[in-house]
């Protein structure tokens, strides 16, 4: 079945190939053997296309680049072995389709030729960071077709909904992809380490590898922003994306290894999703939706005929297993059918949270009758879960693309979403949201918060 069929974090220090690292590849011995098992679990994973995220390839400031060339090719001549080459066929069709559904999500991505590749990095031929995990795959026999994605330097927000569209893009064109994320965790874990030695180097490893090794994107969304500057990586950026690719499947993760020899975290993490069954899926709409989503509409089904609320399934994804706000958003012939969430958790997991705010939306959103039976084929259904609000100084510290904000004064509050249709400016998002609040938006002594969300359909 198309789509994303595997996933993972490997590294790419040139040491672990054996031409390079000679006599000290005994000291990666643990990485080495880990890639080797990756590289084996992905060939009998049969897959059609190879979508590589790296650091070190090309990078743009407010777009996601996406290299679009027949074939690409490189050597490992900066680390003394310009006989070890890699040369590898691109699946262009694939690399269109990601390009096609980034925009649909609404996050800026760039197609780049072999021209525009050498613009960017000052060089056509392959990164290592792309060229590592490759190494390895040629060696277990697989020879996809690649798609290389390099490093947009956006919100981390809109890399995981990249992350997801690649997801969208893999159905779409009808492949069975393996999305790899190349990157190195601290470069800070020792003395004498590459960037420097810092004492909370160790620590970003640890939660990292933790998060990845339960495939838990609210823990990735979680890291402290001091922790991840002190650690120095180069693989956060690819991460956010390999975990949107997987967003609301229920996904097996594998620590397989992980070490830091040279001051350096080399961590191998296998993320196999279950199967994307769309014979699972009870309602037609349901087709290809996440599984937040499938969850909000099984929640409103089940009570709008008359069942009462639906059970928590014993199959949600680790993702949804810790608390969470979250909102439900109903859409009808395009047109907004009810939307109801909450400002903080009250339930224990954000799944229970999504159980009752989408029979809210459906029921009790006070801008709209009660949904009906006969309703329910013609519902489109979309899930926000936020992360925790932060007061802000003033209106310069909001971006309405970006963050929702919540306006607060004394007894009253309203909130609103980030990146809706018709919201372009601060000052119609503050309006909005103090109209929805009963408050006037020039009174004095408005407090002002913002978050971010992460968007299921």
């Amino acid at each position: 079945m198309a789509g994303v069929v595997l996933a993972g974090l490997t590294p790419h220090p040139p040491v672990i190939v054996p031409e390079i690292g000679r006599d000290r590849l005994g000291e990666v011995g643990a990485t080495v053997r880990a890639v080797r098992e990756w590289a084996a679990r992905i060939a009998r994973a049969a897959p059609d296309a190879l979508v590589v995220v790296g650091p070190h390839g090309p990078a743009l400031r407010e777009s996601v680049p996406v290299v679009r060339c027949p074939h690409v090719r490189g050597s490992f001549a900066a680390f003394g072995e310009p006989r070890v080459t890699i040369e590898w066929p691109c699946d262009q069709d694939l690399a269109g389709a990601v390009l096609d559904a980034a925009a649909d999500e609404g996050v800026s991505a760039v197609g780049l030729d072999e021209a525009g590749v050498r613009r960017n990095q000052g060089t056509a031929g392959l990164d290592h960071g792309t060229m590592v995990p490759l190494y390895f795959l040629r060696e277990a026999k697989v020879r996809a077709p690649l798609v290389q994605i390099g490093l947009g330097l956006l919100p981390y927000r809109d890399l995981f909904r990249f992350g997801t569209a690649v997801a969208t893009a893999a159905r779409a064109a009808g492949r069975r992809a393996v999305v790899i994320a190349s990157g190195d965790l601290s470069h800070r874990l020792i003395p004498g380490a590459p960037a420097g030695y810092h004492p909370r180097g160790k620590e970003f490893d640890r939660e990292l590898v933790a998060a990845l090794g339960h495939a838990d994107a609210q823990a990735l969304f979680s890291l402290d922003p001091d922790l991840i500057e002190a650690a120095g990586e180069c693989g956060l950026r690819p991460a956010f994306v390999l975990l949107g690719s997987l967003a609301g499947r229920r996904v097996t993760a594998e620590v397989l290894s992980y070490e830091g020899p040279f001051g350096v975290g080399y961590a191998v993490i296998s993320l196999e999703p279950e199967p994307e069954d769309a014979a699972r899926c009870g309602a037609a709409g349901e087709a290809g939706e996440s599984y937040p989503v499938r969850l909000a509409r099984r929640s409103l089904e089940h009570y709008v005929r008359g069942l009462g609320v639906l059970p928590l399934p014993d199959d949600a994804p680790a993702e949804l297993l810790r608390p969470a706000a979250t909102f439900v958003s109903l859409k009808k012939g395009g047109r907004l059918r009810g939307c109801i969430g909450t400002l903080q958790p009250t339930q224990e997991t954000a799944a229970q949270e999504i159980l009752y705010a989408a029979i809210s939306a459906a029921t009790r959103d006070p801008r709209f009758s009660p949904v009906t039976p006969g309703e329910l084929p013609d519902l489109t259904v979309s899930v926000d879960i936020l992360t925790p609000a932060e007061p802000v100084d003033g209106p310069r510290q909001l971006d309405p693309r970006r963050y929702g904000v919540i306006v607060r004064r004394g007894p009253h509050s309203g909130l609103l979403l980030p990146d809706l249709e018709g919201v372009d400016t601060v000052e119609e998002q503050l309006d909005i949201a103090c109209r929805k609040a009963g408050i006037d938006p020039g009174a004095p002594g408005i407090e002002l918060f913002r978050f971010e969300v992460v968007r299921y359909h």
